[in-house]
This record gives C-alpha cells, sequence and structure tokens, in this order.
C-alpha cells in the first residue's frame, strides 16, 4: 500500500472509497427491489413507497405518491409487472423529462386499478418519437398487454407527461375461463 501524504489526494481518496460504498449499498437495494419474492412480500404499495423515498433522498427529482381506496391484492405476477412499469415511467422521467416533480397515484376501486404517474417535465409530442432510440414507452404498453390492462400515454411540448395504467378486474375475470363473452360457440 501507498502512503499518501498529500492532504488534497487523501481526501479524494476517503470521497471515493465513500462514493464505492455508496455504489455497491445502491447496488443491493436495487437487486432487493428486482426480487420477486421481495414485491410479494411487502406489496405493490409497500414496494412503490420504498422507490419514492430513494428518489427523494437522491435529490434527482421530488416524488409524491398517494393512494386511492382500500388496498387489495391484484395478483403476484401482476404485481411484479406494474412495479415494473413503474420502473421503466421513472426511469424515462429522470433520464429524458427535466421534470421537477413526479405525481404517483394508486387508485384501488373496486374491480379495478388505476397506477398514474404524472411529471412536470418538458413533455413530447407523440411525432417526433423516435423509437428506434429506445423502447422505454413500447415496454410500458407492452407490460401492460400482458396482465390485461390499457396504458395510455399522454404528453405534449411544454406539458410535462402523463402515464395511466388501467386494469379492469371484471374484465380479467371474464377471460379467465378461456371463453369470451362475445365468442361464438
Amino acid at each position: 500500500m501507498i502512503a499518501v501524504t498529500d492532504p488534497l489526494q487523501q481526501t479524494k481518496i476517503n470521497e471515493n472509497r465513500d462514493l464505492i460504498a455508496q455504489v455497491i449499498t445502491d447496488l443491493r437495494d436495487l437487486s432487493k427491489s428486482l426480487s420477486f419474492e421481495h414485491i410479494s412480500k411487502q406489496g405493490l404499495v409497500k414496494t412503490i413507497e420504498n422507490e419514492v423515498n430513494k428518489l427523494n433522498k437522491s435529490g434527482l427529482i421530488n416524488a409524491e405518491i398517494t393512494v386511492e381506496g382500500e388496498i387489495y391484492a391484484l395478483g403476484e405476477q401482476r404485481e411484479l409487472v406494474l412495479f415494473r412499469i413503474f420502473q421503466e415511467a421513472v426511469n424515462n422521467t429522470i433520464k429524458h423529462s427535466g421534470a421537477s416533480n413526479l405525481k404517483i397515484n394508486l387508485q384501488y376501486i373496486p374491480e379495478m386499478f388505476n397506477l398514474t404517474l404524472k411529471d412536470d417535465g418538458v413533455g413530447f409530442s407523440a411525432n417526433s418519437l423516435d423509437y428506434s432510440r429506445g423502447s422505454g414507452l413500447t415496454n410500458i404498453e407492452n407490460r401492460a398487454t400482458v396482465i390485461g390492462a390499457a396504458a395510455k400515454i399522454s404528453s405534449s411540448p411544454g406539458n410535462g407527461c402523463s402515464i395511466e395504467v388501467t386494469l379492469n378486474l371484471l374484465q380479467q375475470r371474464l377471460y379467465i375461463d378461456g371463453k369470451h363473452p362475445d365468442r361464438v360457440s
């Protein structure tokens, strides 16, 4: 080990050690948040609340969460997919929007669940999107479809972005036995 006598160098070394320790902690936290077991143990609401707390501590954005209605289980697979949609939306907001604020709303209505994320960023025009450069919005729409939900993405230049994912649980039950109500057989 080389002895460092310059106080400025020692300060930089200490700062780098602290930074590396923080990165390791963040990586562990990320691994936990990606874990299916972690989400199934804590549930969707608690997992998203934990992520919102991390966002606020990071200083990258001011995130606020509201939960409406009486919380009920949506099923482990659906909750995992909804959490992945949440993560993708947050990632897009941080990377592209320039937003200062992000509002997250989870709305539990009997037979219906809504996840809404709204930012106050620069917004965009759907016509100006280059889908070849990234797949974030497409991933959100595709993931919603996988669980039988609908994703609505609304934005315009200067007006931020809103992503609303609606899961109609009553409609889900109609298809569970493989029989669509309009099916002829």
